[in-house]
């Protein structure tokens, strides 16, 4: 990563790798006198996904939203504060998604709908998705649904998954 100084605060850009392919990023940091520091997200892209967005710096950790288009994801991420911890909330819906990774992801059809809670005494998930024709790495599934409690890494998780022969 890099950082230069402006008047308004920095600029960054980065590059690297990530669980879904290598990464390029741009966008600024700003500090405004007397006003919440913003990181405003220009543009994140990895495997043709690109996320853009600003968040702002609050009590607690961050708030704002990032919007997700590319590479056949699209939706958006919204962080907040919630009971004094960080609330991340993202819907997804994925048409003909390949993730380069290493491990390879494709995704032909889905949506994933999930609420997280980052608690130092346990995060809590709150999740649901659907799939059709998923990979992961060498693992294939025509069809994948399901939905997740958990807290603290404890909880109820539901699936149903459908495979083929071959």
């Amino acid at each position: 990563a890099q950082l230069l100084p402006t008047r308004e605060g920095f600029v960054w850009t980065a590059n690297g790798g990530s669980t879904i392919g290598p990464f390029r990023g741009q966008g600024a940091i700003l500090l405004p006198r007397g006003g919440a520091t913003i990181i405003r997200i220009a543009g994140l892209t990895a495997s043709g996904v690109r996320a853009s967005g600003d968040l702002r710096v609050v009590t607690g950790g961050l708030s704002g939203r990032l919007a997700i288009l590319g590479g056949g994801l699209s939706g958006d991420v919204a962080l907040g504060i919630e009971r004094g911890l960080q609330r991340v909330e993202t819907q997804l819906v994925a048409r003909d998604v390949k993730l380069v990774g290493p491990p390879l992801i494709v995704v032909q059809r889905g949506r994933l709908d999930l609420v997280a809670l980052l608690d130092p005494r346990g995060t809590s998930i709150d999740a649901s998705f659907a799939g059709q024709g998923l990979r992961y790495g060498d693992i294939a599934f025509v069809r994948a649904t399901g939905d997740a409690k958990l807290v603290g890494g404890r909880g109820q998780v539901t699936a149903s998954v459908t495979g083929s022969r071959g």
